[in-house]
């Protein structure tokens, strides 16, 4: 006989015996003749797994740095002024990326159910957690500025060196000078070394007549042009970058009448790109659970619904 079929007159009146019926997937159920209350045993499918995490935010370019000050000895004022430095898309010094935001989490599993018996629905599992986000990019190293430039009492060694560029692919700024050019006939400075872009290395910077330094590309600030000129006069700012990760340009070297010329100041490097986002957790199983005496009517087909990984067991007493 087939199961949840009913019996008459057994055991002085019981229509149908106590049964049960386990659905692992997704099938119709018609409530057995003489069958009016059930209860049921389930669980939905698992829940589904969080989200990856975003990528850290990438960190800023660095800010070119400093022409060389000028002054005629050690315990002088400045007597030429280096070139600014360029900054950054922000207008400012490289900063640390922040991190990226934490994934999504997963949806609840789907519930099992028995259609057209609301008492019959079993949830699902919890969805998993999303994965935590990215560390931030770290920033680009700022450009050195290049070291003041005295010229006697005692006057520094010539050439005398600019500034480093920041790590990582700044261009490092060009000499200065206080040894007479037989080229232009006069003392020549430094200039500013060109500030990393977000792909490739900014150029160093070179001296006076060789044109500005370039910026690397996409984004690098040109560094200061070191601009021939015979008598006293500052250097000139590096210039700004126009990309987030590349870095500024160095300024280049003050010039003191037609006896001394500071180095320029090195070009900012490259902001780090964020690290990758965690995968997110796994969603957790469906705990089965029980409910009781749900009123069936005999005869009625209804739609059992089960997800994968779900179950649903209906029960009943005989009656």
């Amino acid at each position: 006989m087939p199961i949840g079929s009913g019996k008459s007159g057994l055991m002085g009146g019981i229509s149908i015996e106590g049964d049960s019926v386990t659905f692992n997937t997704t099938q119709f159920w018609t409530v057995p003749a003489g069958l009016s209350v059930v209860n049921g045993t389930g669980k939905g499918g698992a829940g589904n797994s969080g989200g990856t995490g975003n990528s850290g935010n990438p960190g800023l370019g660095g800010a070119g740095g400093l022409g060389s000050d000028v002054a005629v000895n050690a315990s002088c004022p400045v007597s030429s002024s280096g070139g600014g430095r360029g900054y950054n898309i922000n207008g400012g010094f490289g900063s640390s990326g922040n991190p990226g935001n934490t994934g999504t989490a997963g949806n609840t599993g789907s519930s099992a159910y028995v259609s057209g018996i609301p008492g019959l629905t079993f949830p699902g599992g919890a969805g998993g957690n999303g994965g935590a986000g990215g560390n931030g990019g770290n920033r680009g190293n700022n450009g050195d500025s290049a070291a003041r430039f005295n010229y006697g009492c005692p006057p520094n060694p010539s050439p005398f060196p600019g500034g480093g560029g920041g790590n990582p692919s700044g261009g490092d700024g060009g000499p200065g000078c206080n040894t007479y050019s037989p080229v232009y006939g006069f003392w020549r400075r430094g200039g500013g070394g060109g500030g990393a872009g977000e792909t490739n290395s900014g150029a160093n910077g070179g001296v006076e007549g060789d044109g500005p330094a370039a910026g690397g590309n996409p984004g690098g600030g040109a560094g200061g042009s070191a601009t021939v000129s015979p008598s006293t006069s500052p250097g000139l700012a590096g210039g700004s970058a126009n990309a987030p990760r590349a870095g500024g340009g160095g300024g280049s070297g003050g010039r003191w009448s037609n006896s001394a010329a500071g180095g320029g100041g090195g070009g900012g490097g490259r902001g780090f790109l964020g690290n990758a986002g965690s995968a997110g957790n796994a969603g957790s199983a469906a705990n089965p659970s029980t409910v009781n005496c749900i009123p069936v009517t005999a005869g009625s087909p209804h739609q059992v619904v089960v997800p994968t990984g779900g179950q649903v067991v209906i029960s009943w007493c005989p009656q």
